[in-house]
């Protein structure tokens, strides 16, 4: 057995050892976290009580099956990494997290993590259609994708994305990919505040135009739209979304290199942030959402895709807000940590109405109880 261990981490080389470990901290009853870059990882209970068993060392078994549009990908490669070999067949998983693409593919699904682009292709839960994960009962379970075999009946690919590791380590990946776009244009819309940048993307969702980005974004209150096509769709559907924007005060049309640094400087703005939250509502209620979170003083950058009711807020302090209870309680919304001070934990409680059934799936996977989850009591 090759694990490298440290006296608080350890990277297993392949699944088997990965589910060894598990098996043997379950026999001892050792607390363990999986991890991946650790760029967004919060955890509800104590670190130094912890064992993180990382999927750094992950890295082996890269399979890219061009004619199919498919890819399974360990879990400790970056997006990155993954996506610059795809691209040699003109393909890529088309993900763009805010927490930047050098994250590993184990931390991305285990987070659900997803960016701008979840508007067009959707989230990882999405794009994954199959799953290699190594559990506490010492065995490695597979579902889904090319090797179809499920545990129980239970859709493991979707049941693990955004499980923060409470279930097991995500040791492979399968999924679907797209073709890289030939041409890119973003149409960057001023407006007087932000609630006003969702109402005008709640009206283009409804269009029939096809943005791979709808994003609201504050301060400098601005609507992103973004198009990946062929050159001529989208320079033609640019300029149809500008004449559209009748309540923007400057609607601008950017490409190549001012593109790239409209994206690269949106997508700083929440790899550096020390405190990220995620906000999931109803569209409608995304507007209201943005107008009460800008009256938040320290609520200092936001990004918000109305049309998939999901708003992304970085705060000046390792806690949210007192207030954020209070706005999100009545407007509907639920409140997720993506990054969090793990020194000054915060435990955030699940959604009411599927609080019960993550807990019996909880118990399944994990009866001993020795992987972190962010709903366990401090």
């Amino acid at each position: 057995m090759s694990v490298v261990s440290s006296a608080e981490t350890v990277t297993p080389s392949t699944a088997s050892e990965a589910a060894g470990f598990l098996l043997q901290a379950a026999h001892d009853r050792t607390r363990v976290t999986p991890v991946g870059c650790r760029s967004r990882l919060h955890l509800a209970t104590d670190p130094s009580r912890l064992i993180a068993l990382s999927c750094c060392g992950l890295t082996t078994g890269f399979a890219h099956h061009a004619g199919d549009l498919v890819a399974t990908v360990p879990a400790g490669l970056s997006l990155s990494a993954a996506n610059a070999s795809l691209a040699s067949q003109g393909q890529w998983i088309p993900l763009d997290p805010l927490a930047g693409s050098h994250t590993t593919i184990g931390g991305l699904v285990a987070m659900n993590d997803s960016g701008p682009r979840r508007h067009g292709y959707g989230s990882p839960r999405d794009l994954i259609i199959g799953i290699e994960v190594a559990l506490a009962n010492g065995t490695v379970a597979h579902g889904g994708g090319r090797v179809v075999k499920n545990v129980a009946g239970y859709d493991l690919g979707r049941l693990f994305c955004g499980s923060r590791g409470s279930l097991g380590l995500i040791t492979a990946v399968t999924f679907k990919l797209a073709p890289l776009p030939r041409a890119s244009r973003t149409v960057v819309a001023h407006y007087a505040s932000a609630a006003d940048a969702a109402r005008a993307a709640l009206v283009l969702a409804r269009s029939a135009l096809t943005p791979s980005c709808l994003e609201v974004v504050a301060p400098e209150p601005r609507l992103l739209v973004r198009f990946e096509s062929t050159a001529s769709s989208a320079d033609r559907m640019a300029e149809h979304t500008r004449a559209l924007l009748a309540g923007a005060s400057r609607a601008d049309i950017v490409r190549d290199e001012n593109e790239r640094a409209v994206w690269e400087r949106h997508h700083a703005t929440f790899e550096v942030a020390p405190r990220v939250d995620k906000l999931v509502a109803l569209p409608m209620r995304v507007p209201d959402l943005l107008e009460e979170l800008t009256r938040l003083a320290d609520v200092t950058a936001l990004s918000a895709r109305p049309a998939v009711g999901v708003v992304d807020i970085v705060t000046n302090g390792p806690r949210p807000h007192p207030a954020l209870a209070r706005v999100t309680s009545t407007l509907e919304a639920h409140v997720d940590v993506v990054r969090g001070d793990p020194h000054d934990p915060l435990t955030v409680e699940p959604p009411r109405s599927t609080a019960g059934v993550m807990r019996a799936v909880k118990q399944q996977f994990d009866p001993a109880g020795i992987l972190a989850w962010p709903w366990e009591p401090r």
